[in-house]
């Protein structure tokens, strides 16, 4: 099967190699951790969740995780999905949570952050840029090949963020209702979302769920480059990749448009 198909059947039963790697590796030192337990359980009981936090407090890596352990607990099927609006992000998330729990890439969490990748059918934690999803919501026509689909940093309103939100929302009333939508960012413009995904259910108006994590900041390290004991080459290299890695998605953006 490939991968703009679908990795995995959501319905499907649930491997013993995810039922083994329960294993409950957390930043105790994040706020999101304190309030893990009420988060799961407003994804749980919502269909479309809204989660505000500051730079730092751990939703973008930790959400992902407490979902999966949550699942994979009660044995029920997971598949989640979580975009970035660049390729650095998706794939240094993905490498985070790898290294933290000894998953090896490409297995249990990986990165798509371009449609000519190949993901393991046993990734349950895919990080991928917001136009490889679009791609692949157009393919499917439908969100049903995931369990969890979770948009990060909405805030950035560029043309694959708001078509994305279009299609998320068209698809989930059309057909994907099962399908859990979570929105994060630090600053996000609450009202306008909430609005936006206002549903009818049993003739009354139901909104998104808003949650807030902690308004705790958590400490990151400020680094310099004057202070990083780099090499000019190595400054000037660096400065390159970051340069190709937009190149690379502009040219994903023009394939959508």
């Amino acid at each position: 099967m490939s991968d703009i198909e679908g990795r995995t059947d959501p319905d499907g039963a649930q491997s013993e190699t995810d039922k083994e790697e329960i294993r409950q590796i957390f930043d105790t030192t994040l706020p999101i951790y304190v309030q893990k337990d009420k988060i799961l359980s407003i994804i749980e009981t919502n269909s479309i969740t809204i989660i505000q936090g500051n730079t730092g407090s751990g939703k973008s890596t930790q959400i992902p995780q407490y979902i999966f352990d949550d699942y994979v607990k009660r044995s029920k099927p997971v598949n989640i999905i979580v975009t970035q609006p660049r390729r650095f992000a998706a794939r240094s998330l993905c490498e985070h949570i790898s290294r933290s729990r000894n998953w090896p890439v490409g297995q249990t969490v990986d990165y798509q952050t371009s449609l000519n990748k190949q993901c393991c059918e046993l990734t349950r934690i895919l990080y991928c840029t917001t136009g490889v999803l679009v791609v692949r919501i157009i393919l499917t026509k439908t969100l049903q090949c995931f369990i969890h689909i979770i948009l990060d940093e909405v805030h950035e309103r560029h043309q694959p963020m708001d078509f994305l939100l279009i299609l998320i929302r068209t698809l989930w009333l059309r057909n994907s209702q099962n399908v859990k939508i979570i929105l994060m960012s630090a600053t996000i413009e609450i009202d306008k979302l909430v609005h936006y995904f206002r549903q009818v259910i049993n003739g009354q108006i139901v909104s998104a769920y808003q949650f807030q994590i902690g308004d705790r900041l958590f400490d990151l390290p400020d680094l310099k480059l004057s202070e990083a004991h780099l090499s000019h080459e190595a400054i000037d290299l660096a400065v390159k990749l970051i340069k190709s890695f937009d190149h690379e998605d502009s040219i994903i953006q023009k394939f959508i448009y």
